[in-house]
């Protein structure tokens, strides 16, 4: 059920509302800005269906030639209506999902250039790999609770799923009347492993990516 006077507004992008029909046909939305009315912080929503995502997702891997699917903000949905927005919106609101973020007027990322790779560790949960060899773990499609610690000392919580998983999983939810799926520390892989975590993590250090997020304490 709908806040009746929730304390942010919902900025669509222009003329989104007069033919919300074309995005659910495109099968995804760019550009949806949450804005808290008492402090002005704002962020921004990239909205995908489900079909869509796949669609990335094995064009990524295809063309790209890169094993990981990820986007800051990224919510994915049953169908891209303004009634699903709304209702994710409000959900993800009442998880802290915004506080994950660094409000845009605050993003300090250098525009148009590759950052320097950055030294890090990743730290998978206890048991997932043996301590003797990277090449020993004991394989899941889901691994929550990947902590990633880079050498300034800032700490970050990440989730790695494969595509087969990830599918499963909204599937079966989407069942269920779950019309959306969205995690600040979610990334898409074609199999979760140790090597291809680090190699996905490389990449978003080179493009900026986690300086979005707030580190965790």
């Amino acid at each position: 059920m709908s806040q009746e006077n929730p304390p942010y507004r919902i900025i669509y992008p222009e003329g989104y509302l007069e033919g919300p029909e074309i995005a659910q046909k495109e099968g995804q939305l760019d550009g949806v800005f949450v804005r808290f009315e008492e402090d002005g912080r704002r962020y921004r929503l990239f909205f995908m269906d489900y079909h869509q995502v796949a669609e990335d997702f094995v064009r990524h891997v295809a063309l790209f030639k890169l094993e990981w699917l990820v986007e800051p903000g990224l919510i994915v949905v049953t169908k891209i209506t303004p009634e699903i927005i709304v209702e994710a919106i409000e959900a993800l609101y009442e998880q802290n999902y915004f506080d994950h973020f660094i409000p845009l007027a605050n993003d300090k990322r250098r525009k148009g250039k590759l950052r320097d790779t950055a030294q890090f560790d990743l730290i998978f949960p206890h048991g997932y790999v043996s301590p003797d060899s990277q090449e020993n773990f004991d394989y899941k499609g889901l691994v929550r609770g990947v902590r990633l610690e880079l050498e300034d000392g800032r700490n970050y919580q990440l989730q790695f799923e494969d595509f087969f998983s990830f599918t499963r999983r909204f599937a079966d939810g989407a069942r269920f009347g779950e019309a959306y799926f969205g995690d600040p520390s979610f990334i898409l892989l074609t199999r979760v492993t140790p090597e291809l975590g680090r190699k996905a993590v490389t990449w978003l250090l080179e493009h900026d990516y986690f300086e979005r997020f707030k580190p965790i304490e």
